[in-house]
């Protein structure tokens, strides 16, 4: 019908629909430069970055801080698996109360997911660890505030948040997905000197020691964190939503052009706009 239309594709990884979709449209969002070898050169990729909530780019530590009634003399560590909780970074993280436990400059801020949330909490009890445990906040970006370091998940939008706050992270991808989308989320990161990446093996026995040598490596060097940190940030696109409806926006201006001609070549599109 000659209706313009665009696709987002947060993942670096695009899935069935999404790859089926691409060549149909005037144009593919995507949130990860490495998306555009996914497609054939005639699709259309613009680097726009993931849409996420302006609470994010606005979050400040103190905001977090007094939020969660955290102590603002200690680091935080945040522990979340996103709005569901992940049962396996929740047991890998409990795993290493003692070592938590002996660190009195950090606190931690544990979103455990409504399924494991009072395991959770009784398995923090009399550990010695300074934690808040909940089952789950809307103020993600005050947490993302307040946090010193995370321990998270890979999901699209959790990357696009933890980008846009600018954090240090330790990212365990969910490890069921057939193509591990996840996965490659997470080596987005990687590459950019913004996280470490763990392989969740589901046994707490053999995730758990990896977690504390990268907990041990990243809460003792407040300088490689401040590094990863900056290196989240220079990823992070807070402005997505914004840029990509003025992108659609500007394709019913009356130019007389299509949207796919207004748009230009794809080499054209992804290097003006990433």
């Amino acid at each position: 019908m000659g209706i313009p239309c665009g696709l987002l594709n947060p993942d670096c990884v695009p899935g069935r629909a999404n790859r089926y979709l691409a060549p149909h449209v005037d144009a593919v969002f995507a949130q990860w430069r490495e998306t555009a070898a996914h497609w054939p050169d005639a699709v259309h990729v613009i680097v726009s970055g993931c849409p996420i909530r302006p609470a994010f780019a606005e979050a400040r530590r103190e905001d977090g801080v007094r939020r969660f009634d955290l102590n603002p003399a200690k680091k935080t560590l945040l522990v979340t698996g996103a709005s569901q909780g992940a049962r396996t970074i929740n047991e890998a993280v409990v795993a290493n109360a003692d070592f938590l436990g002996a660190l009195p400059d950090w606190q931690v801020l544990h979103l455990a997911g409504d399924a494991d949330f009072e395991t959770i909490r009784g398995a923090w009890s009399g550990s010695g660890v300074d934690v808040k445990t909940l089952a789950y906040t809307e103020f993600m970006g005050d947490a993302l505030g307040a946090a010193d370091l995370v321990v998270s998940r890979a999901g699209a939008s959790t990357l696009a948040e933890i980008t846009a706050v600018g954090r240090a992270s330790v990212l365990f991808p969910y490890p069921f997905h057939k193509d591990r989308h996840q996965s490659e989320n997470a080596r987005c990161l990687e590459r950019g000197g913004a996280a470490l990446v763990l392989e969740d093996e589901i046994d707490p026995s053999a995730n758990a020691p990896k977690l504390r040598e990268a907990l041990k490596e990243l809460m003792s060097d407040d300088g490689r964190r401040e590094a990863m940190a900056v290196a989240a940030r220079r990823m992070g696109r807070p402005q997505a939503a914004s840029m990509i409806a003025d992108q659609i926006l500007s394709w019913t201006a009356p130019t007389g052009l299509g949207a796919a001609t207004r748009l230009g070549a794809p080499s054209e599109t992804v290097q003006a706009i990433s």
